[in-house]
């Protein structure tokens, strides 16, 4: 066999074991909205049609609540969480950021205040939305192959996040002006 015919069975094998990982862990179900870093309007605003995304693992939930209406942990897990996470929402260099906004709403109300941008929950399902006011660094922020050797990204006046109430865990950010 050519080196090249060989290379493409290789290639085709990488892509295989690159799809089975994935079907077998779950994490893109068709239809399941990304909980991952998204930018302003390019976030998702359809929700899937039966099940959620669980978010990725951030406040540590400081009680266990039974109603899933009252939050498992407040504001001050909220400001410990972005105390011990700095590159969380980071500010430029010689800027500072500043914690201005921790709201427990239902996440119909945190997609009304984020310009319908599906949260990843159920519409009466407590989130916790918070804002950080900066400017915030972008330079370290992931772009897509065709932008990487562009111009760096100018700071965010404003970085936005949304908690799963009940676990802490996060389901997106995002940056505004």
């Amino acid at each position: 066999m050519s080196k090249r015919v060989v290379g493409v069975l290789v290639d085709l094998g990488v892509v295989a074991a690159i799809l089975l990982v994935s079907v077998l862990s779950g994490h893109q179900r068709a239809g399941a909205a990304p909980a991952a870093r998204s930018e302003g309007s390019r976030m998702s605003t359809s929700a899937p049609s039966t099940s959620y995304p669980p978010g990725v693992t951030a406040i540590l939930p400081s009680r266990s609540v039974a109603d899933q209406h009252v939050a498992a942990f407040g504001s001050a897990e909220v400001e410990q969480f972005l105390t011990d996470n700095t590159a969380f929402f980071r500010s430029t260099p010689g800027g500072s950021r500043k914690l201005s906004t921790i709201l427990f709403i239902t996440a119909a109300e945190a997609r009304v205040r984020l310009n319908n941008t599906w949260i990843g929950r159920p519409d009466d399902a407590l989130v916790c939305l918070v804002e950080v006011t900066g400017p915030i660094d972008l330079s370290h922020e992931s772009r897509p192959a065709y932008l990487r050797h562009s111009s760096p990204l100018p700071p965010a006046p404003k970085g936005v996040a949304v908690f799963d109430a009940q676990t802490g865990n996060l389901l997106l950010t995002g940056y505004s002006n």
